[in-house]
């Protein structure tokens, strides 16, 4: 039995607290190299909390580099040198998180939106458990700037993107849907909400979306599809209707998550698979505001086919209930003043301005290493041939960065590869970051 004293009142997420205490029992020794962590059912159990909130405490661990998932073996503390605790993490140069610091966070325009929040009496009840309708209709106005065409009624607010994908994975579930296919590079969250809900997990073989002869009705294809995570990289629009094709023809769903498609900067726009679905009936759409504006928000929102309304429902009524009012309310009133879109704006110049410095600056890097530059979001792919990933990694923390190794996002063992992310750090400390990959570059070759 795990006993760990969580705050519910403050207003840092359940699940950030989890993973911060679990953080410090591996830093202080408490929890050993290679020791397998409690599941994530029996941490619900255990902490009274629930089981989305232990996967995403478990999920976090693995994104800081803490923690490795064994597949259905469970999770276990990093060995050696991966749980080491090197020095004060605080200390760090950060690109390993999406955590916005500085001109990321559009904190003015934000905060006006909270001005007498509290004289609407909705702040004081839960809404209806999909959303106050209100919301939904401005959503739905909203979602057409990406090319959505969208009923209000399809529209059911989430607390978050990864409430939104446990709620789609129960639904699909009900519906006779057993296994859950992933990109061969992937957001870990997703094949561990998979696992959390019982679904049999694959990953494509490669990054060719030609490759799905095989899935049928009784599968669910996960894409992040624009500006992903961890590539950074778009797909293209004849790939989108090829998958879309291949769905209609074979019986497939597809779960679209959207989360970093309003953080476009590039010259390009490519329309979101449900924008371009003649139907959407086996699709999906994940959207969330964590991302785009700042993870400590917690609120999203899912186009779900009317198929599905009903699972959507009762997902949200047995697990968590209705989204956050005051948190709707607050969006409701930045949509309908303008004051959402006017903070995209703000964080696409900035995020537009730290990519261009990532860019330019890992020019400068004498290693024969590559990347493809990112037309949005907030991650760059370092692909460093011959070169482990986590070996460099660790190098890096050495020397005061922090970095996310390439097989975090992979199942298939070392990854010469590392994940660079520019949410938290601005111009110069970019430049100061990619002087110490330099810098760890030349020490891992001595070795």
């Amino acid at each position: 039995m795990i006993e760990l004293a969580l705050d519910r009142s403050a207003p840092t997420a359940l699940y950030v607290q989890l993973a911060d205490r679990l953080s410090d029992l591996i830093r202080c020794g408490a929890l050993g190299p290679s020791e397998r962590l409690p599941s994530s059912r029996s941490i619900s159990a255990d902490l009274g909390v629930s089981r989305q909130t232990a996967v995403d405490a478990l999920s976090e661990l693995v994104s800081r580099g803490l923690v490795t998932a064994r597949g259905r073996s469970g999770f276990f503390v990093a060995s050696g040198r991966q749980a080491r605790d090197r020095q004060e993490w605080g200390a760090l140069l950060h690109m390993d998180d999406d955590r916005p610091e500085g001109l990321m966070v559009p904190a003015k325009i934000l905060s006006s939106a909270a001005d007498a929040l509290f004289s609407d009496h909705r702040a004081f009840v839960a809404s209806p458990v999909a959303g106050w309708e209100s919301l939904r209709r401005l959503l739905v106005r909203h979602s057409a700037a990406r090319g959505i065409a969208a009923q209000w009624s399809h529209i059911f607010l989430t607390s978050g993107g990864r409430q939104g994908l446990s709620l789609a994975l129960m639904a699909l579930k009900e519906r006779g849907v057993r296994h859950l296919t992933v990109p061969k590079l992937c957001w870990p969250g997703a094949p561990l909400c998979g696992e959390a809900e019982g679904f049999g997990i694959s990953r494509l073989p490669s990054d060719d979306l030609t490759e799905l002869a095989a899935l049928g009705p009784a599968d669910a294809l996960y894409l992040n599809p624009s500006f992903s995570n961890p590539t950074g990289q778009t797909i293209e629009l004849a790939e989108r209707k090829a998958v879309l094709e291949a769905s209609r023809r074979q019986g497939f769903w597809i779960l679209e998550d959207d989360a970093y498609g309003e953080l476009r900067y590039g010259p390009d726009a490519v329309p979101a698979f449900r924008a371009i679905a003649s139907d959407g009936d086996r699709l999906v759409y994940l959207s969330s505001f964590s991302q785009a504006l700042c993870p400590g928000l917690r609120l999203g929102y899912c186009l779900a086919p009317k198929t599905l309304h009903k699972s959507f429902e009762n997902g949200l009524l047995l697990r968590s209930g209705p989204a956050s009012s005051p948190l709707q309310l607050w969006l409701e009133k930045l949509i309908d003043g303008g004051g959402l879109e006017r903070a995209l704006s703000c964080v696409r110049v900035e995020t537009a301005s730290r990519m261009r410095t990532l860019w330019e600056n890992l020019k400068r890097l004498t290693r024969p290493w590559s990347s493809n530059r990112p037309q949005g979001g907030i991650y760059l792919w370092l692909s460093t041939p011959e070169t482990d990933g986590r070996e460099l990694a660790e190098r890096c923390f050495s020397l005061g960065l922090a970095i996310a190794p390439g097989q975090l996002f992979s199942s298939d063992g070392p990854v010469n590869a590392v994940r660079l992310s520019i949410s938290s750090l601005s111009g110069p400390q970019i430049a100061e970051a990619v002087t110490l990959i330099e810098k760890a570059s030349g020490a891992v070759s001595e070795n």
